[in-house]
């Protein structure tokens, strides 16, 4: 396992026990929080050009079988997952499945540039990505969907395969993870993966409260099962990358006043406010210490 803490903001710094745990792994440390401040919620082109040659240079990049596991803080950066995967399939010399755990299927159509909701479209484009798995959702996203613009057709060509915690559309109910036992799930779930290389990208926002306390709405996955299907993935197949965002930070912007302002804008309207940041750093800390436990034990 080749470990690296990419700094976007400051919520992995703010969890002390993660940050020693991390270290006596070897960790390496990438501060990108100046380009971040450009790209959180969305970033033009440009921007993320700028940012990706920032992680080319610092982030651990691998040809042998090593797994490439990244925290990265709040989940308004998850978007940099795609240029993350970019940058192991460039190095990959097999197709993979991307194993993507959220509350947001993060699949709307997104122009010029790439926003934290549209990352999935991107990974799409990459030849060597034979599908994306996504397990989790059960935000409204999925009530009528073709109106807030997902990409419906990649989901009915199954280039998406859509795995629902709870959905509270009767479109994809009867795919529901909560309506099965853990064993008929995880067999699903067998089926789906084609592949023998996967990557893995967690939003923790894919959990409830008492788990992590995120920049959004937060869905209903215990801890304990999103680790277990952490392991049966681990267990069957190789896992090229893994990235793990969703954790909370306060937003800074950074950019022209005109897209300062509607990023602003956006926050207001679809985030949580009034979060306690000692709060949800210890929280968050304890996800985090999990899921690196796990990612260290499985791989």
């Amino acid at each position: 396992m080749i470990l690296n803490l990419l700094h976007l903001d400051d919520a992995l710094k703010s969890q002390p026990d993660f940050m020693q745990a991390s270290m006596k792994l070897n960790a390496r440390e990438t501060n990108a929080q100046q380009e971040a401040a450009h790209v959180r919620l969305w970033g033009k082109e440009q921007n993320l050009e700028e940012l990706r040659q920032t992680l080319l240079r610092s982030i651990a990049r691998t040809h042998n079988k090593d797994t490439v596991v990244t925290f990265m803080g709040s989940g308004d950066f998850h978007h940099i997952s795609a240029l993350l995967i970019g940058m192991l399939a460039e190095t990959s010399g097999e197709p993979f499945t991307v194993i993507h755990f959220d509350n947001h299927p993060d699949w709307v159509m997104h122009s010029s540039g790439m926003h934290c909701g549209s990352w999935v479209n991107r990974a799409l484009d990459l030849p060597q990505v034979n599908k994306v798995i996504t397990i989790g959702v059960c935000s409204r996203d999925l009530v009528r969907p073709w109106i807030k613009g997902a990409n419906l057709k990649a989901w009915q060509d199954g280039k998406i395969d859509l795995m629902p915690w709870h959905s509270p559309s009767s479109r994809f109910r009867a795919l529901d993870i909560d309506d099965m036992a853990e064993d008929e799930f995880l067999a699903n779930l067998r089926s789906a993966i084609t592949t023998r290389n996967v990557y893995i990208t967690i939003d923790k926002d894919v959990l409830s409260h008492v788990d992590a306390i995120t920049n959004w709405d937060q869905g209903n996955m215990p801890i304990d099962r999103l680790l277990s299907t952490m392991r049966f993935i681990l267990s069957k197949h190789h896992a090229i990358g893994i990235d793990v965002t969703g954790d909370y930070s306060p937003a800074h912007y950074a950019g022209r006043k005109l897209h300062v302002a509607l990023k602003t804008l956006e926050s207001l309207i679809d985030q949580p406010k009034h979060i306690n940041m000692a709060i949800a750093s210890a929280v968050n800390q304890a996800s985090n210490l999990a899921l690196l436990n796990c990612i260290r034990e499985a791989v």
